[in-house]
Order: C-alpha cells, then structure tokens, then sequence
C-alpha cells in the first residue's frame, strides 16, 4: 500500500511539475498581457478548446498598438505584437522602443540587452528573423506604416 500511494504522490508531482513543450519557457501568458496593462494597454482575452488568447490593445498619438497572445491560462506559446498609423513610422521611437519592451520580457536563455539591440538595428528592415534562447523574433516592416513582430517557441 504505501508503494503504491509513493508511486501515486510521485505521478502527480511529475504531471504538475511538466513544462508544456509548445510553451516559451520561463514567460508565463500573464507575465505579457500584465505588463502591458499596467503600460495602460486594454485587455481582452478569448477561452475556447484550443486555448487561451489575449488581445492587448492601446492608441498613442495617432498609432495603434496591439499585442495578440496565444497559449493556455499559464503557459504563453507566441504572441504578436504589431503596431499601425497613418503616418511614416519608420522614424517613429514610440513605435521602436514597443517592439523593444515586448522582446525584453525575461524567459529561460533570454538576453534581453541583444534583443533590444536587434530590434532597433533591424526595424526598418522588410524582414528579419532571429533565435535567442530556443524562441524565434520575427520582426517585418511590409509598408512605412506597420510593423509587425511574431515571437514563437522555436
């Protein structure tokens, strides 16, 4: 009996303990969606079978930026940050230092300082990619007017 409750303890712990392997590790949903409310971001977030997703939405001075997260109430898979105006944002430091903010959330094996650097030195490109820490930056500039910045487990 007491084997057998051992092995029954041990089971849960380990299904407790288990990271899910489409999660970006060490970020967790509501460390993104948090952190943008408290910039002043509105939050509205979707629960269905397939997950959980969060659109964080905020205008500054004529631009709209917008974050779009999918995952499970704990675990955050990618997310989506973009930012649109009616406006050349290609000078825009606004605009940069966003997509700035949404690289540097700390997650296992982030380097928050080259990210940041990534960002500002890549902004204005039509597409760039990057991998830092096993999670994948895509940063596109498709017209003067949009950015766009898809964050993934890689």
């Amino acid at each position: 009996m007491k084997k057998i409750l051992i092995v029954l303890i041990g089971l849960v712990l380990s299904a407790c303990s288990s990271d899910d392997p489409q999660a970006i590790k060490g970020l967790e949903h509501s460390d993104l969606y948090l952190n943008l409310k408290e910039k002043g971001f509105t939050d509205e977030s979707v629960v269905n079978d397939m997950g959980v997703s969060h659109v964080s939405k905020k205008e500054l001075m004529g631009a709209n930026y917008q974050v779009t997260s999918f995952g499970t109430s704990k675990y955050l898979y990618s997310y989506t940050a973009s930012v649109n105006a009616d406006y050349d944002l290609s000078k825009n430091v606004d605009a940069n230092q966003f997509l700035q903010f949404v690289t540097t959330l700390p997650y296992d094996g982030s380097h928050p300082e080259i990210i940041k650097q990534w960002v500002e030195k890549n902004y204005n490109e039509a597409q760039k990619d990057t991998v830092i820490g096993g999670v994948k930056f895509e940063l596109k500039s498709p017209t003067k007017f949009v950015r766009l910045l898809n964050v993934s487990k890689e």
